[in-house]
Parts: C-alpha cells; structure tokens; sequence
C-alpha cells in the first residue's frame, strides 16, 4: 500500500509500506532493537530490467512522524497498523524507465524472501507497479532547433520549408508527457531581411505526440527574402510572461534558381549605342522572389540584336547570340559590344538558369528598341565623288553637284 503502488510525478519523494503478520493472522512486531534494513528491503526494477535496491536509510519502520518527515501524509497509505508495518520511500527521475515493477522481501532469520500473494503463498510472488510521469516544463533543460539536422543553424534557399523542433523536458531531462501538467504555450520568431513567425494560432506550430505520449512541438516557416536571420523560441509562461528556449537560432536565406521573368536587364546599352564605341549591357539574375541571385552556378546569359528592318544584320557576332560574362564586381552578366552598325535593333536576351535548361527570353521592363548612331566623321573614311572631284573638269557658269 501506499502512493508508490500507483502514480507519482518525477522528483517527488514516494513510499510504500507492508504490514507484516504471522501465520495466525496476528501482527508481527519488529524484534526489540532490530535494523529494519535488516528486516525489510524493497527492489524496484525499471521497464528496461535495470534493478535497484532501496538503500538502509530509505527504509524504516512505519510511524507517523517517520512519515510526515518525508513530506507525505500518512492517509495515502490507507489502513496501516503500526509496529508490524515497514515502509521504503525512494525518488523517481525517469519516466523513460517507467513503468517500474516494485516486489517485497523481508528477513525473519534465514535470508531476504520475496513477500508473497495475498492468499499467503509463498511461490506465488507479487509485483506492484509504480507509473513515473514529467514533472513540470523546466526551460533550461527544454531545446529548440532548426533544420532536419536539429542544430542551431541552418541555410536554405528561399521559398523552402524550414522546420523548428521544440522538445519540452522537465527538470530530470524527461520529455514533457502533459499528463498533469497543463500543455505549454510555444512562440517562434525570427528578425532579419522580414519577420519570421511560428504560433499556434497562426496553425504553424502544432503538438505531436509520439507512441510513448511523449509531445515535442513543430513549427515551420517559409521565407522567401533572402539574408541572415536571428531567431529564439519562447515559451509563454502566465501572465503573458517569456522566457527564451536554449538558444539562439540562425538562419540563412539563399537566393533560388534564377528566373527568367524576374531577371532585370539594364545598362545604357540595351536602348542607345553609338557606332564604333563599346557600349555595355547588364543582365542582373532574379529568383522567383525577386531576391538577387549573387552565384553563377551553372547560368548562361545570352544577346544578340537583330535590326529591325533587315532580318540579317545582327550584331554582336554573325547571328549567334553573344553569351555575357559574370562580372564578380557587380555580381551581374555583364557585356560590353561595340558596333559598326548604325540603325534600329531589337535586343533579344535570353537566360538558361542550369546546364540543360532551355533557354529562355527575358521580358526588358520599358524596353522598346535599341539604337545606334553614326559615329564621328572620320576624315580619312569620308569620300567626294562628282564633278570638279580628281580630274573632273567644271564648266564655267554651270551648276556642280558633289
């Protein structure tokens, strides 16, 4: 009898008690002087099979101020008589052990024997059981991390899922059951390029319970600016009150694949050029967020300008487009042409985001034509030609053309 053959909460103190009685159902007395760790032991096995013994100073012989000198009330034990009845008090810590078996033995002069059942056989060996669950949430042994490889930092490309795991434990590293405890308040939050948030309002953070009843909380996020952020999760205490979860989380954003649509050209010479002067053209890559895409990879951006009123004049190169340069400086396409061609061209740009990728057009915001202009006259390229010109004679009084 007593709250150890039941229930009890990690940490707190528990005990047991047997009445002992002859074979005429009589109480039987503890010899005058006797050790009662002598008399009486208590073993306590774990569901993994790991064994304990209750040491001398856990066991005694049942009295109230014995008792009440625990912290426990005598009533929980029921119906007790004293003189003939021995308790042993012990303190779980794992609920990850629990439950606990707890068997009987006492010694009346020839050894320690198991307590046996109620009907008073002794080859019939009784087990009591003892259910260990968590004892309050205790923050500084509760953990938070990010990512699937739960640590404390973590990088993704934007537009990805992030995933958050709160573990709330109680004081002895036991992993919150909630049975008494009422179930804990968890916020998620990040500061950086935009706030981040997780809530249980906001329906992306829940509870999960696995198989043993044991709750850990999932949050997860979905950033889409990329940049470096600073998070913490709070557990929301009464009052209103937080308190910060282990610690501090990081998270880094990358820019995704480029995209075509997004991509951003400019550079003065996508609309005007002058003949015979190089003239440059910027081709900045963009993800599906528009976040700058600052890596290569594996891209390739292309141009070529083809003039609008004759199909096949085209510059840069014969007809095939032109493929720019990563510029590690700007962190863009860049090219820089230079044309002998005056007249009005459309410029096509195009980008392939990986190896294999077709290419794709961009759509220039604003574009509408590109146009080159004759360049300064050169005096060693300009020719005469008419009468009067060479060995043209002029007749006098007659108009000459040039």
């Amino acid at each position: 009898m007593g709250p150890a053959l039941g229930v009890v909460v990690a940490g707190q103190i528990t005990a047991a008690a047997v009445t002992l009685y002859d074979q005429l159902d009589r109480l039987a007395l503890a010899p005058p002087g006797s050790n009662p760790a002598n008399v009486f032991r208590c073993e306590i096995a774990a569901a993994n099979g790991t064994r304990q013994f209750v040491s001398t100073t856990s066991v005694g012989l049942f009295t109230e101020g014995a008792i009440t000198a625990l912290g426990l009330e005598v009533t929980d034990f029921g119906f007790v008589s004293a003189g003939g009845t021995y308790f042993c008090a012990f303190t779980p810590t794992s609920t990850q052990l629990s439950p606990y078996t707890i068997k009987f033995f006492i010694n009346l002069g020839s050894g320690f024997v198991q307590v046996g059942s109620a009907s008073g056989q002794a080859d019939q060996k009784d087990e009591y059981a003892l259910t260990v669950i968590a004892a309050a949430t205790d923050i500084a042994a509760t953990t938070a991390t990010i990512g699937p490889s739960q640590g404390t930092a973590y990088s993704v490309a934007a537009g990805a899922t992030v995933p958050i795991n709160i573990i709330p434990r109680d004081s002895f590293l036991n992993p919150q059951d909630y049975i008494v405890n009422d179930v804990d308040v968890f916020t998620v939050s990040f500061v950086g390029p935009a706030n981040l948030s997780a809530t249980e309002l906001a329906g992306n953070l829940v509870r999960v319970r696995d198989d043993a009843g044991f709750s850990t909380f999932q949050a997860t996020l979905t950033p889409t600016v990329a940049g470096v952020y600073s998070g913490s999760v709070r557990l929301v205490a009464a009052a209103g009150t937080t308190r910060i979860v282990g610690l501090p989380l990081s998270l880094t954003v990358l820019a995704g694949d480029p995209v075509a649509a997004k991509t951003v050209v400019s550079g003065q010479g996508i609309s005007t050029a002058e003949a015979g002067r190089p003239a440059q053209v910027v081709v900045a890559m963009r993800d599906e967020y528009d976040n700058a895409v600052k890596l290569k990879g594996t891209a390739v951006v292309t141009i070529r300008f083809n003039n609008t009123l004759d199909a096949s004049i085209t510059f840069p190169g014969d007809g095939v487009p032109r493929a720019l340069v990563w510029d590690t400086t700007v962190l863009a396409f860049v090219i820089d042409y230079t044309t002998t061609v005056a007249g009005d061209f459309a410029a096509e740009v195009r980008i392939s985001p990986k190896t294999g990728d077709a290419a794709t057009l961009v759509s220039i915001a604003g574009y509408t034509q590109t146009t080159v202009t004759p360049g300064e006259i050169d005096v060693r390229s300009t020719t005469a030609t008419g009468a009067g010109v060479g060995n043209a004679s002029l007749v006098a009084g007659e108009r000459t053309t040039f």
